[in-house]
Parts: structure tokens; sequence; C-alpha cells
């Protein structure tokens, strides 16, 4: 008898489990169309632009605007000449690579050559010496005569520039073009012993000064 009882609840369990088999089967077969992914809508990544044919930003139009603090302080023509820089700023400026031009001699400072936040450096044309902080030589550099110009160029071009005795030197259109100086503008040449000056008022004939 107690066999009889054993078999039939073995029966039985087997039959609940085939039951239960069966429900989570058709539950399963019945929500699995219930799950909506939806699509995506961002941008197909198969069909991005060509980075190469998208339209790139220009340049706004109008002056450039002066990049750096250093500038021309003092140019004075004739035999035994200079041309000074200075910066007007408050932090040193590395200004090795920028080359100072009259369109026929050009002078390039050496690699490397910082001009501190205030300080003045004068580049001696026509000799030669043994350079310092305040004092480059360019013996190449022929003299500035009564009619010419001189621009200050670093890596982004015309960065300062004069003209005197007539317009239209050498870089004239640049110095135009950069809002730096008014075409067919020229300053008069200044008497033997005075040298042409730039302050924040713009340029004038005083003595020849070099690092004052």
């Amino acid at each position: 008898m107690r066999s009889f009882v054993v078999a039939a609840l073995l029966v039985s369990l087997l039959a609940f489990s085939a039951m239960m088999a069966t429900a989570c089967g058709d539950y399963a077969n019945t929500t699995r169309g219930d799950v909506f992914v939806p699509a995506p809508t961002g941008p197909n990544p198969n069909n991005l632009p060509n980075a190469n044919g998208v339209p790139k930003p220009g340049l706004p139009g109008g002056h450039a605007v002066a990049s750096s603090s250093v500038g021309l302080s003092e140019v004075l023509t004739g035999s035994g000449g200079f041309i000074e820089l200075v910066n007007n700023g408050g932090d040193d400026v590395d200004i090795g690579g920028w080359v100072l031009s009259d369109g026929t001699s050009t002078f390039t400072f050496p690699g490397g050559f910082r001009l501190y936040g205030g300080a003045r450096v004068a580049v001696n044309l026509g000799n030669s010496g043994t350079p310092h902080n305040g004092a480059l030589y360019a013996p190449s550099f022929g003299d500035l005569g009564d009619v010419g110009g001189l621009a200050l160029q670093n890596y982004s071009g015309v960065v300062d520039f004069v003209q005197w005795g007539a317009g239209g030197q050498a870089y004239e259109a640049a110095a135009v073009g950069a809002g730096l100086w008014n075409a067919g503008d020229s300053l008069l040449v200044p008497a033997e012993g005075f040298s042409l000056n730039q302050d924040a008022s713009g340029w004038f004939a005083a003595s020849a000064s070099p690092g004052n």
C-alpha cells in the first residue's frame, strides 16, 4: 500500500512539473512579441559626410589685430644707424626667428632670444660686436637712407611697420592689410642726430637714444 502511495505522488509531481513548463513556455511565447526596441534616430555613421568636403569657416573681415606686445620703438637712419624694439607688455616674449627687413637687407633674431617685459633691444646696423641682451649686431644690414621703410615680421606676418621720405615702400601693402599703417603715409626724415621714435601716441622725432 505504501509503495502505491509513493508511486502516485511521483506521478503527480511529474505531471505538475510538465504543466508548469508548458505554462512558462506559453507565457514566454506570448510576451516575446510585446518587447519593443525603438529604432535609432541619430545619424547613420555610414552616411556621415566626408570631413574634407565640409566647408571650413573663413577668417573674419577687417584688419588683423597685433598679437604681440613687441614692436618698433626707435629707428636711426644713415651711417651707424640702429633699429630698436621694445616689449610693452609685462611678460617675456621669445622673438627668436623674427625678422627685420627694409626690403633689401634682413636681420633674423637668433633662436631663443627673449625680450623681457618692459625691456628694449637695439640692433646695430652695419657694425660688428658682442651681442648681449640690450644690443645685437647686423653687420650685413645696409644703411637706412633718407627714403625707406622697415617691417618687423614674425611667423604670422608683419607685426609693425614704419616708412619715411615717401610712401609705397616695401611691406607697405602688408602693413596696410594688417591695419598697422595708412596707405601712402610717410614720416619726415628727422634732422641729423635725431631718430624716429614710437610710443603709445604714435611716431615722432627725438634725439637718438638707444636703450632709453
